[in-house]
């Protein structure tokens, strides 16, 4: 079975399933959603989610397609925020209590609207306890926004 969550169990065979993770990213133009070779992932990771540092959301023309076309083949997408370079950017919209409600809601917003499984959080290049806490505020407040059911 594909698409299954780790850990779930082969209802056959008792087995545990695996996931197999692909990245796709945004500016991939050689790669459109059709392409996509569906049947080698269990979920797609859609790089990267274009945040600005007062929280609001650039846009993602190819997010719609690839959702429906991964869910037509049984296969999850998570929107994937960060990135090389992210920390500056991210950083600053946990900083700012504004910033981060703003970045809340729009991930929230377009992750339900879109059709994503959820969010794949890539902090990159952070440093230090003081990163390590912000990275965990993000993370618990999209846990809290998005629900335990994802």
């Amino acid at each position: 079975k594909r698409g299954a969550e780790s850990g779930q169990r082969c209802e056959k065979s008792g087995e545990s399933m695996k996931i197999v993770l692909g990245y796709y990213t945004e500016w991939a133009e050689q790669l459109p959603p059709e392409r996509v070779h569906y049947e080698l992932f269990t979920h797609l990771a859609h790089a990267f989610a274009p945040l600005k540092p007062d929280g609001s959301l650039g846009e993602m023309p190819r997010a719609k397609t690839l959702c429906e076309k991964a869910k037509q083949n049984n296969v999850k997408v998570l929107l994937s925020v960060g990135g090389a370079n992210s920390n500056a950017t991210l950083t600053a919209i946990v900083s700012d209590k504004a910033a981060l409600s703003r970045c809340l809601d729009n991930l929230t917003a377009f992750v339900e609207k879109t059709g994503y499984a959820g969010v794949d959080v890539d902090w990159e290049a952070h440093s230090g306890s003081d990163d390590r806490d912000r990275m965990n505020t993000l993370t618990l407040a999209l846990r809290e926004r998005l629900g335990r059911e994802r």
